[in-house]
């Protein structure tokens, strides 16, 4: 079993940001109720609303994530997680694709995490 906030320790210590990705798997654990108090408490950095994996049209999931979100105040990611072009594709076809560019800029920028592995020096 893994801990999330020794997991999120770990990250946050690292120099990292903790996003919980994939919510579509585990909601029916981790409820709307108990992510927004997740969230609420910082236990988390922020939330993926969407990925081509689930909800690639923006819809359903990723308006119950993004209410949370702006209630919470957390970082909002939207996933690519593309493994093969069909990925890709699809990922450029969800509609809030056009929200994605400076995601990565706006966390830098709002949480200051280490850039020791990244090229965004």
């Amino acid at each position: 079993s893994v801990d999330m906030d020794e997991t999120v320790r770990i990250i946050r210590g690292a120099g990292g940001v903790a996003i919980l990705a994939h919510w579509w798997t585990v909601k029916d654990t981790l409820t709307p109720d108990i992510l927004r108090a997740i969230l609420t408490n910082k236990r988390l950095d922020g939330v993926e609303i969407s990925s081509h994996h689930a909800d690639p049209k923006g819809g359903g999931d990723a308006v119950v994530l993004r209410n949370i979100a702006r209630e919470t105040g957390c970082i909002v990611t939207i996933g690519a997680d593309a493994h093969k072009a069909e990925d890709f594709e699809t990922f450029a076809k969800n509609p809030l694709v056009r929200e994605t560019p400076g995601i990565v800029e706006s966390i830098i920028n709002r949480v200051h995490p280490s850039l020791q592995w990244t090229n965004f020096q």
